[in-house]
């Protein structure tokens, strides 16, 4: 499995139970390379509008292991547990977060690195990270 998520430049996951991770181009990108086999809880599958994806709330303990999982909302462990990968999308950007990422990415192997316009934010920087 691949768990994908959204992070702020301190390592915030949301705010109030609110999304950081709205950006219309990050989205396709995640839609790309994970396959057209994308899991994830149903609040964020508005995401992903016209496009085929798994909601289901246990999506990180039911995905298969070739699928990948979009979360938006902590806790990550219990996915990073079951993950080959991790797709951490980074904003560049500093935005208030209440909930932070609970994977110490210093445990994991940063495979690949890059960086692409979005539509809302000039620059998105991905990391890849494997086991």
């Amino acid at each position: 499995m691949v768990l994908s998520f959204c992070l702020e430049d301190r390592g915030g996951l949301s705010f109030q139970g609110k999304r950081l991770s709205r950006d219309r181009l990050l989205t396709e990108d995640l839609w790309q390379r994970s396959g057209q086999n994308l899991w994830m809880a149903p609040e964020s599958a508005c995401l992903f509008a016209g496009k085929t994806v798994t909601a289901r709330r246990d999506f990180l303990t039911s995905a298969p292991p070739e699928a990948w999982c979009f979360a938006e909302h902590g806790p990550l462990y219990p996915g990073a547990v079951r993950a080959e990968k991790l797709a951490v999308y980074w904003w560049n950007r500093r935005y208030p977060a209440d909930v932070f990422c609970d994977v110490d990415l210093t445990k994991w192997h940063k495979a690949e690195e890059l960086v692409f316009c979005g539509f809302s934010h000039p620059e998105i920087r991905l990391e890849v990270y494997e086991r």
